[in-house]
């Protein structure tokens, strides 16, 4: 490089250095930012990235990425963290939730009615609900019929031991409990459709709209003034074993033809509904402006450009730009 060139070198990073500090760097960030919000203006979202692009990226930076072993332990002690902080206990639930919204969540759950039946249907048609609705007949007519003994005298073999006396009760009280379950759970099997049946319209006619709102306004009443977390439930291991659990079912889930399917329509349909719309006509949607991403860049950029300069890094990073052009020969002949 001769010394003209390297004298123009000098002069343009020292120049290049200014326009990166005080008054200098925010004509420039905010100048910068107004010509891309032109440029993006004018730009449909189909012409700056079309959709298979996007879906390439999505899966080979999300769903081909196996998190580090480290993901896990991480989320459990930040989880820990949050859980353990004091905030939870000192803030009460109307202070994060507007009556007026809640109110309005009970509204939209009470008008959908179709999706409550759904609901109900398959709930109530569930093995697991079936179990449960089992157990709870059989203990509820076990413990009446032992505490009616006109009742337990109708069960075939019962009358004559109840007709021996407490003394003999008591020790056939396990025999007599073998045929009272025997009994009762041959009845439920035999008629649990019906019961179910009949607990599923039970549910769909008396979860009306009003008994929601109502529901809602006793929910309200009681939560409203209680802490979000009154007490911590979940241990250490248990915040951990979950976070473990949630990396697990991830790694489970990415791999899978259903996700990547999935993922792929769901961009399809982004880009039929909004692909052609201008870029920023997408940030407004979000609440984005020119002046607000300015802002939010100047907030940004200026520590870091102020830790770069402090730290040497600009200008190790002006001068490897430059200084390729400056000892080049086209310099040298643009000079003469």
């Amino acid at each position: 490089m001769d010394d003209r060139c390297r004298a123009l070198l000098e002069a343009h990073v020292a120049f290049e250095l200014r326009q990166w500090q005080g008054k200098a760097l925010d004509k420039h960030v905010a100048a910068e930012v107004q010509h891309l919000w032109d440029w993006l203006s004018a730009t449909p979202l189909e012409a700056l990235i079309d959709a298979a692009t996007v879906g390439e990226l999505v899966r080979e930076s999300v769903l081909a990425r196996e998190p580090g072993p480290g993901l896990a332990t991480g989320i459990g002690a930040v989880a820990r963290h949050v859980l353990d902080d004091p905030l939870h206990a000192d803030t009460r639930v109307a202070e994060v939730l507007d009556q007026s919204v809640f109110e309005t969540g009970v509204a939209l759950a009470a008008d959908m009615k179709d999706a409550r039946h759904a609901l109900i249907r398959s709930v109530a048609r569930s093995p697991i609900y079936a179990a449960v609705a089992s157990e709870m007949l059989y203990h509820g007519i076990r413990d009446y019929l032992f505490s009616d003994r006109a009742l337990l005298r109708r069960i075939p073999g019962v009358s004559s031991l109840l007709s021996a006396g407490a003394g003999a009760v008591s020790k056939r009280l396990p025999q007599l409990e073998a045929q009272v379950e025997k009994q009762v759970r041959a009845y439920l099997e035999a008629n649990l459709s019906r019961t179910l049946a009949q607990s599923e319209a039970f549910l769909a006619e008396a979860l009306t709209a009003e008994r929601i709102r109502a529901l809602g306004d006793q929910v309200w009443e009681a939560l409203a003034d209680r802490p979000l977390l009154a007490a911590r439930v979940l241990t250490d291991d248990d915040v951990d074993a979950l976070a473990e659990f949630g990396v697990l079912v991830w790694n489970q889930l990415r791999d899978t033809v259903y996700v990547d399917e999935l993922v792929a329509r769901v961009i399809d349909a982004v880009y039929a509904e909004h692909g052609p719309r201008p870029v920023t006509d997408l940030l407004g949607d979000l609440g984005v402006d020119a002046a607000g991403l300015t802002r939010d860049a100047r907030r940004l950029i200026k520590p870091l450009v102020a830790r770069a300069r402090a730290d040497g890094a600009l200008e190790i990073l002006l001068r490897r730009r430059l200084e390729p052009f400056y000892a080049s020969a086209a310099a040298s002949k643009a000079l003469g």
